[in-house]
């Protein structure tokens, strides 16, 4: 097992301050890895714990199984020696909900003067990384996923991937704008500047460099790469054999699968196919197990195993269905919620299941956002272009909290939630019973997996073996291929998301072109994340993310390429 542990640290000298035997030693010294690689974080992931400070949860229960309850104290007490602390917590507790976590967790980060950013491989004994593994992920399910896009990883071999030249005038610029706006040479937003263009650096020598990552994520089935990491601005720049890469976007993707996961077949369903069974197994079986959902694919019994969903009746009820080979949306009429769509064992009012089948209708081939909007507005007599493209904009930003906010106090007054409540009630509450069930995490992981498995396994898989000398890329629901094979792909995508969902599709194909004078609305964005840190406290709370070795190489390029800058 390969691990990425921070490279200034001399775990080797910690150890030997212990005064160990050579078998206790090695034990403690890899374990002491292991742990630092769960703390630490670099350009490619400090993503996944800015919303935490830049700490990242441990629990207590789970880390303590995998290093020992009595290696646990020794390396903690390593990595907090307050002579020289390499690692800092947040000194709160919180008991996680899920199946996966347990126990009290904590958050840690490293100390500023060990947060560089810098890393460097170590392998751990085969015995010690299996029980990581066990204990972390399911091995099994993590190989089969790995080989299962074995194709997206080789195109990475059998393409080369490169950056125009130009990118680095376009940088100079941008930092000559953020620059500008420094008030009165403050320290802090000087190092967040040039945090932020030792970043974009960093990505473009990687590329450069052939030094590139690739990774399929066990949990959402996503696969990240170098190309995934390289922010959006960037992108213009980048080549593929010398050619521009043309992105085709699944619009609306998130809503858009949403439509096609509430659907009967795709709970009831274990043949191998898309559905939950093959899409999300451990899920699946979980539902299985707690009564959520029955084989006979009737009987969808609630887990009190006193009341069953198909026991729900209603006078003149209509419960909707999809038909995956069908042409459109069909209804009819029954008694039974049963043959509806999965419903988490909650009884549905008429309008809400109509709701539904209204939101499985939407016009997700061409604007599902402004359909939402003018839908509302009709809803509530207001006229229909009033604030349309601002309000537009606003739901569309709110969308991941429609899906994903789980504290109903706050949906319940988010207007861009209430909007969508009003729209469609049924679809709002099949979200809030989902995330009760199975909690906003796994509800996020079945949306991202479903998208995948419909992009990655179906049509990148597909689009590989008719077309084996065309590059295929991917970020999430957008996919990267040259200009010669864009109506090729584009019109793959269109039929084979219908086949499969029932469902049309809208696409947007974006080529852009190389503009070396920054948009104000991205240097805007860009300073919005800087102009509020001014003083410690506040460059206390994003630290996690600020690493000495990017304001290192991002002061050096900018003195390199454009001499000095006012705060050098």
């Amino acid at each position: 097992m390969i691990i990425q542990v921070p490279e200034i640290i001399d775990v080797n000298g910690l150890v030997m301050s212990l005064n160990l035997s050579p078998t206790q030693f090695i034990n403690i010294k890899n374990k002491t890895y292991y742990f630092l690689s769960c703390v630490a974080a670099d350009n490619d992931s400090y993503k996944l714990n800015t919303e935490n400070d830049g700490y990242r949860n441990l629990c207590t229960e789970l880390i303590k199984k995998i290093l020992g309850n009595r290696e646990y104290y020794i390396i903690l007490h390593l990595l907090t020696n307050p002579a020289d602390p390499i690692i800092e917590t947040d000194n709160s507790y919180y008991h996680p909900i899920g199946t996966r976590k347990k126990g009290y967790c904590k958050g840690y980060r490293l100390t500023e003067k060990y947060n560089t950013g810098k890393m460097v491989y170590k392998t751990l004994p085969e015995k010690f990384g299996l029980k990581v593994k066990k204990n972390t992920a399911d091995e099994k399910d993590e190989t089969e996923i790995t080989d299962r896009y074995q194709f997206l990883i080789e195109q990475f071999d059998k393409h080369k991937l490169s950056i125009e030249p130009v990118v680095y005038e376009y940088i100079n610029s941008f930092a000559t704008e953020l620059f500008t706006r420094v008030e009165d040479g403050n320290p802090y937003q000087l190092k967040m500047i040039y945090n932020h263009i030792g970043r974009w650096i960093y990505y473009l020598n990687r590329i450069e460099q052939n030094d590139i990552w690739k990774i399929v994520s066990p949990d959402n089935q996503r696969f990240n790469s170098s190309i995934t990491s390289l922010p959006k601005i960037l992108r213009p720049y980048l080549r593929c054999d010398n050619q521009q890469l043309v992105m085709i976007d699944v619009s609306s993707s998130q809503p858009y699968i949403l439509s096609s996961v509430m659907n009967n077949n795709f709970f009831a369903d274990n043949t191998n196919g898309y559905n939950l069974q093959t899409i999300y197994p451990k899920l699946y079986n979980e539902l299985l197990n707690n009564g959520y959902i029955s084989n006979d694919k009737i009987n969808y019994s609630c887990n009190n195993n006193i009341r069953y969903c198909s026991s729900f009746n209603y006078s003149n009820s209509i419960s909707y269905y999809y038909s995956n080979y069908s042409s459109s949306i069909s209804y009819y009429n029954n008694s039974s919620i049963g043959s509806y769509p999965f419903m988490w064992c909650e009884k549905y009012t008429e309008e809400e299941l109509k709701s539904i089948t209204r939101y499985q209708r939407s016009p997700f081939q061409s604007d599902y956002y402004t359909h939402v909007v003018k839908m509302y507005f009709k809803k509530n007599n207001q006229p229909t272009q009033e604030n349309l493209l601002e309000r537009r904009q606003q739901f569309k930003k709110s969308n991941m909290y429609v899906l994903f906010e789980d504290n109903y106090n706050h949906r319940n007054h988010n207007p861009n939630i209430q909007m969508f409540h009003e729209v469609f009630p049924g679809v709002d509450k099949w979200i809030e019973n989902a995330h009760r069930v199975i909690g906003k995490s796994r509800f996020a992981y079945l949306l991202q997996r479903t998208e995948s498995y419909l992009l990655l396994n179906v049509i990148c898989r597909e689009f590989n073996q008719q077309f084996p000398a065309a590059p295929i890329f991917t970020i999430h629901d957008g996919l990267y291929t040259t200009e010669q094979y864009v109506s090729d792909l584009t019109s793959l995508i269109l039929r084979r998301c219908r086949e499969i969902t029932g469902i049309n599709v809208g696409v947007k194909t974006k080529c852009d072109q190389i503009d070396l004078k920054p948009r104000m609305d991205d240097v805007d964005k860009v300073w919005d994340e800087i102009k509020g840190i001014t003083n410690e406290k506040t460059y206390h709370k994003v630290r996690g993310s600020v690493f000495s070795s990017n304001i290192e190489r991002g002061s050096d390029f900018l003195k390199k390429i454009s001499g000095r800058h006012k705060g050098y």
